[in-house]
Formats: structure tokens, C-alpha cells, sequence
């Protein structure tokens, strides 16, 4: 594991923040494989888009053929119209109503639903299972009521998910093989849920929940053994700051180790008990990983920290651990 913990101060929430912004979903490239394999351009793929896209504030100039173009949001490319009256139930005909003419069951890849206008209240997504499951590139329910995240497995073509906003407590969907970004903030998550069929998640925010409450009864109270046990080769982005972590030293150490198998870039722990209770936790992580990871309490430095090579970084942090021990015994 190599990269940056927690987060610098007045940058809250960085992960939500670009994934709510799009930058992270309908700019992530330009081309994608389609149901029928081949590779189309991002604008030309939605029909109906047009080939090309008014430039400029005022929405002047078009652009000229074969000149740079403005990627569009998901936002601008979603397959529904704002609802003019409050839904909570996402039925088939609902659905259907608000995407216009568009037969669900014939859309084409890539398809972008968004789900986040204030109309939305939704509690059920039952109409989804109306759309053609090798259609959806993007799928944001946001602002929602949700408590459960399920029945997603038919769409196998799926790269964005966010649900932030939510009452969500319980992820059931065994998998969704090209999903890359999962964005599960400010919900009620009391514990990491099993995401095992998530093969190439990249980026995942759990910031904002109560991971760390789960009950005595479970294996574990935050459900690390789902992120140790899992296989999640491409995860580089894992964020999750303000939960209810309050690890000890002892579970500190053991549940750490877990990273140094993994190929994580970042992580976030800010907000979390344990990152005020427990012993020289960021010398730690940056002992057991490259010279070049060095988030050091609040600041930021793209060199070792204070000169120090990974040797003097594990020195320091065993002097610093022996000395809170011998501390504790006085």
C-alpha cells in the first residue's frame, strides 16, 4: 500500500465531493465497450444527443466537426425528466412516464439514470428491473429515502453507483463485476458490507455512517473482516472518515495490517475515535508502507517525514509505542 491517510484539514469530505461533482463518472473516458463489444464516443453512444454540443456561456458557437467537445454530466444525459410531483414508489410505469417514448427494455449502453431531483423520495426501485440490464453505465439515487441497496445484479455493465443521502443499512447485491465507483456516504451503515463481487471497484466512500456499531452478536463490530477477506485487487480510494471506528492499540495494529496486502493509493480515517486515542497511528501506517506516503497530523508532504528513511519512520514509531507503554505501567 503506498499513498495518503486521512485527509488535510478544510478538504472534508474530498471523495464525496468529486464524485458528486461527475468527476469521477461521466467524464471518466471518452469511450466504452458497448453491449455488442465495440467501442463508441461517450456523446454519440445516447440517442438522440446529437453529434455536436453548443460551446460557450451563452451557448454561442457549436463546435466544429471533429473539434474538442464539453463532455456532458450525468445530469445532461439523463434518460428521465424531472418529476413534477413528489414519487416515492419507482414503479415500471413511473419509470416509464419519465422516459418519455424510450422502451426500457430496448435502452442502449450507455445509459444514465439519475434519481436526485427534490421530487424524489423514493423508498422503492422496483421499476429499474424494467430496464435492459446491459444498458446502465450510471446510476445515481441520491437524496433519497432508501434503507436497502438490492436486486441490482442484471446490470452486469454498471461503473458508477452513488446513494449518498440515504437511510441505507444493509447492502445486499452479490455483484456487479465493472462497477468502479461506489459512493455510500452519510447513511446508516453500522459495519463494511460484503462487496466480494465488486471485482473492479476502484473508488469507495463509506465516510459519514456508523460503521463501528454494530452488534456484540455479529463477527465484528465494523465488519473489517468483509474489506480483509475480500478481493478487491483494484481498490486504490477507500474512504472512511467520520464513522465510530475506536479501535485500541492492539486492534489498531491487527486490522491495519490487512492494508499492506492490498493496493490502496488513499484512505481516510479522520473523524474516527481512535485516531485521537490511539499511540502515533500515522508514523505506524507510514512505517509499514513507502517513504513516499507521509500524512503526518495535519499536514501534508510529498517528502519523508522530516528527512527520515523507512528505517528511522519504524524507529521512531516503536520508540513512540514503547514509551505510551512504559507510560501506562507507571
Amino acid at each position: 500500500m503506498s499513498g495518503t491517510v486521512g485527509r488535510p484539514e478544510g478538504a472534508e469530505d474530498s471523495l464525496a465531493a468529486r464524485m458528486a461533482a461527475g468527476e469521477t463518472s461521466a467524464a471518466e473516458e471518452s469511450g466504452d465497450e458497448g453491449e455488442d463489444g465495440g467501442k463508441r464516443g461517450e456523446l454519440t453512444e445516447n440517442e438522440g444527443d446529437g453529434a455536436n454540443e453548443e460551446a460557450g456561456e451563452g451557448g454561442g458557437k457549436k463546435a466544429k466537426k471533429g473539434g474538442v467537445r464539453r463532455r456532458r454530466t450525468a445530469n445532461e444525459l439523463n434518460l428521465l425528466r424531472d418529476p413534477d410531483e413528489v414519487i416515492v414508489e419507482l414503479t415500471e410505469d413511473e419509470l416509464q412516464r419519465l422516459a418519455g417514448n424510450r422502451k426500457l427494455h430496448q435502452l442502449r449502453y450507455p445509459t444514465y439514470i439519475v434519481c436526485t431531483h427534490e421530487n424524489f423520495q423514493l423508498r422503492s426501485l422496483e421499476g429499474l428491473m424494467a430496464v435492459k440490464g446491459t444498458a446502465l453505465k450510471e446510476l445515481d439515487l441520491s437524496n433519497n429515502k432508501l434503507m436497502v441497496i438490492d436486486a441490482l445484479e442484471q446490470f452486469a455493465t454498471l461503473k458508477t453507483l452513488k446513494a449518498t443521502r440515504n437511510l441505507i443499512a444493509e447492502v445486499t447485491i452479490e455483484r456487479l463485476p465493472r462497477l468502479k465507483h461506489l459512493d455510500l456516504s452519510y447513511n446508516k451503515l453500522d459495519g463494511i458490507p460484503d462487496l466480494s463481487g465488486f471485482k473492479a471497484l476502484s473508488h469507495l466512500n463509506l465516510s459519514h455512517n456508523l460503521i463501528g456499531t454494530r452488534p456484540d452478536t455479529e463477527t465484528s463490530k465494523d465488519g473489517w473482516e468483509n474489506f480483509k477477506n475480500s478481493s478487491l485487487q483494484q481498490l486504490t480510494h477507500f474512504d472512511l472518515s467520520y464513522n465510530k471506528l475506536n479501535w485500541d492499540q492492539k486492534a489498531f495494529n491487527e486490522q491495519v495490517q490487512t492494508l499492506k496486502d492490498k493496493k490502496l493509493k488513499h484512505i481516510w480515517f479522520q473523524g474516527n475515535e481512535f485516531v485521537e486515542q490511539v499511540e502515533a497511528y500515522r508514523i505506524w501506517i507510514i512505517s509499514n508502507s513507502t517513504p513516499r506516503m507521509c500524512r503526518i497530523g495535519r499536514a501534508w508532504s510529498s517528502r519523508p517525514i522530516l528527512g527520515t528513511s523507512l528505517l528511522a519512520a519504524s524507529l521512531l514509531a516503536a520508540s513512540l509505542l514503547a514509551a505510551s507503554l512504559l507510560a501506562a505501567s507507571n
